[in-house]
């Protein structure tokens, strides 16, 4: 009789069982198996996951305005940039809104700097008192003062988390026009910066990447105060692969990253690339190229 019912439970399991199983998981969700329990079971695969994570919402989607709101409620308008500072907490550049925003632990958002408004303040305001404009990058550098690059007013202001004043590190310090003439490399406050977009961080050095959009090229702020180029010529075009990077030719430099290892990673719009600068200094591509506006490679 016991092997009677055995085998009954083995045939139930193989003929019933498991075929629910697999159409189930064939219709959408993903078999899923725990072996230290010796069970079957499905995970759904969600959209945008990570490792089994779920997707939520953090901040915006809401028609909230101002500070001190909760961050799903908030009303956002184009959120372009995002950084985590040392205890793990959400800035973002909320690029249309004129401000910069962080989101608490508890959810609350609030603005860090900007008023809301478009425009170029002098230094020495309260960061919630200045009119901002074509908010980029963000970073964090090893003091824990925020890092904001204005594209439009072509510099990179430092938000203190000592006393909330806003002070520029690079460029222009009135906000000035991103010409084309002007001063490419020396102090920092005399140099003219061409459409800053995005900023990398060397949080060993204390040394700040910046890609230039309009400028064709990523200078570098060293902890004196000076600026540098460290790759590209100031043309726009490609070119240089294998050589040293201040030689080389890039398009529309979008975005900087920086490598454990020290290489810095620039992605170029006008190229569709990615390019990296290896220490000491040669350039190569690391992404399938592409054809841009300035030629095919």
């Amino acid at each position: 009789v016991i092997v009677i019912v055995i085998v009954i439970v083995i045939v139930i399991v193989i003929f019933i069982v498991v075929p629910f199983v697999f159409v189930r998981c064939h219709r959408g969700l993903s078999p899923h198996y725990q072996h230290d329990h010796m069970l079957v079971s499905c995970v759904e695969p969600w959209r945008g996951q990570v490792s089994g994570g779920l997707i939520r919402t953090v901040a915006g989607g809401g028609t909230l305005q101002g500070s001190g709101v909760p961050a799903t409620s908030a009303r956002l308008t184009g959120p372009a940039e995002v950084s985590v500072d040392p205890q793990g907490v959400l800035y973002f550049a909320d690029s249309l809104g004129f401000r910069v925003c962080m989101v608490a632990p508890n959810g609350t958002l609030f603005v860090v700097a900007g008023n809301g408004s478009l425009g170029a303040a002098p230094d020495g305001l309260l960061a919630t008192a200045q009119a901002l404009s074509s908010l980029g990058g963000l970073a964090f550098d090893r003091f824990h003062n925020l890092l904001i690059t204005e594209g439009a007013n072509c510099r990179i202001r430092n938000l203190s988390n000592a006393d909330g004043i806003l002070r520029t590190i690079a460029g222009d310090p009135a906000g000035g026009v991103c010409t084309s003439g002007g001063r490419l490399e020396g102090p920092a406050l005399q140099v003219t910066l061409r459409l800053p977009r995005s900023i990398a961080l060397d949080p060993a050095t204390g040394r700040i990447y910046i890609a230039e959009l309009t400028g064709h090229r990523v200078s570098v702020l060293s902890p004196d105060g000076m600026i540098t180029t460290y790759a590209g010529n100031g043309t726009s075009a490609f070119g240089g692969d294998g050589g040293p990077a201040i030689y080389a030719a890039l398009s529309l430099p979008h975005g900087t990253a920086l490598g454990w290892n020290g290489t810095l990673y620039i992605a170029e719009g006008g190229n569709h690339r990615v390019r990296a600068v290896l220490m000491p200094g040669p350039i190569s591509t690391t992404a399938t190229p592409g054809t841009s506006s300035t030629g095919t490679s």
